[in-house]
């Protein structure tokens, strides 16, 4: 997965660790995170209208992923909407994380 590059399935950590990053003209790359705890999600941005990642992910050592298509988890969401809209609520939360992440990272990144 890498920044900018259109997005077709999101992807859950089974196991390993996975960096990511995004980069900063003046500043290089910036670790936002790494995610190292089974069932930590990342490539959310492919269930958004765009479907561009918002950051390149690394591997870190030996990783494992469940991988699932956009298509897929909308055609399960229009078959249970209960689902869909708790795991879209629980996908705001963690998208509010990681942008408080994000940010505090750049104002110290930019200070």
């Amino acid at each position: 997965m890498i920044e900018g590059e259109p997005l077709k399935a999101f992807y859950v950590l089974i196991k390993g660790a996975v960096s990511l990053k995004m980069r900063l003209a003046e500043h290089g790359e910036l670790v936002l995170s790494t995610l190292k705890e089974t069932g930590e999600i990342f490539g959310w941005s492919a269930l958004v209208e765009e479907g561009r990642s918002t950051a390149t992910a690394e591997c870190l050592e030996e990783t494992r992923v469940l991988s699932f298509a956009k298509k897929d988890i909308e055609d399960l969401f229009k078959r249970n909407p209960a689902l869909g809209y708790r795991f879209m609520k629980r996908l705001t939360i963690l998208i509010s994380r990681r942008l408080q992440n994000t940010r505090a990272l750049l104002v110290k990144e930019i200070s």
